[in-house]
């Protein structure tokens, strides 16, 4: 598991001035905006649903994201805008569930949320195992850093284009978080295999015919659920190439 930042309004700031002032730089207030998104993929190559977390303090902050339009499985939370203790309890609970309330392994970095004494005493109640990332090594031994969300981003940065292309106007947060859970679902098998494949770990050997093989076997028991290597059906185009760590 991990996050990442979520763009999608870029506005082109400009400041007039006579050569020499110093003037401050009065810029509109979403000249960048960004949401946190928070993904999720097994050893198996499976995607699991997109969180998404809406700023707020209540659960009727999740009407930021009113309006996504996707066949595909998500899920809102809320907090102050970065993963709170109390959203690492809750998905704690969720990955419970997509376990099928079997023990597991979750490896995830040492933001500080991810490391609370109530998170790591919820871990523990539900058989779920701690692996934390070394410091400033997610780039090497964080699968989805490694790998996954730099295709995940092309991709993105594809169907927001094309989606303004098209109707030439801003998009939205919801239209946002549709374009990314469709580039987040559309990644492809290759690429998970590569992401696990994690430098002086037991898994750079790992035999990816049989990884493979297992993915595809749970894709086609769970693809009306979960929906992880489908193609895209959705009205944008999608390039199958493939080819930050974020805390604020």
């Amino acid at each position: 598991m991990d996050e990442t930042p979520v763009n999608f309004v870029f506005l082109q700031g400009k400041v007039l001035a006579n050569v020499g002032d110093q003037v401050t730089a009065h810029l509109p207030n979403d000249f960048k905006q960004s949401f946190t998104a928070i993904c999720t993929i097994s050893l198996d190559c499976k995607l699991f649903p997109t969180i998404f977390l809406a700023t707020g303090k209540t659960d009727l902050c999740h009407r930021q994201f009113d309006g996504i339009e996707t066949r595909y499985p998500y899920k809102i939370m809320h907090s102050g805008g970065n993963t709170s203790t109390d959203v690492m309890l809750d998905y704690l609970e969720l990955l419970h569930d997509w376990a099928n309330k079997e023990p597991c392994a979750l490896l995830i970095d040492q933001y500080r949320s991810h490391i609370t004494s109530p998170v790591v005493a919820k871990a523990s109640k539900l058989n779920i195992g701690l692996i934390y990332v070394p410091k400033s090594g997610t780039d090497k031994y964080q699968p989805l850093d490694r790998r996954v969300f730099g295709a995940v981003k092309a991709k993105y940065a594809m169907k927001v284009a094309d989606r303004i292309f098209e109707n030439s106007t801003p998009i939205s947060k919801p239209e946002a978080a549709s374009c990314f859970i469709r580039a987040w679902n559309t990644v492809s098998l290759a690429t998970l295999i590569t992401a696990w494949r994690i430098p002086g770990s037991n898994l750079e050997n790992f035999d990816q015919e049989t990884l493979g093989a297992q993915a595809e076997e749970s894709d086609d028991e769970n693809s009306s659920s979960d929906g992880e290597f489908e193609e895209d059906e959705e009205p944008y185009s999608d390039n199958e190439d493939d080819d930050d760590d974020y805390h604020q």
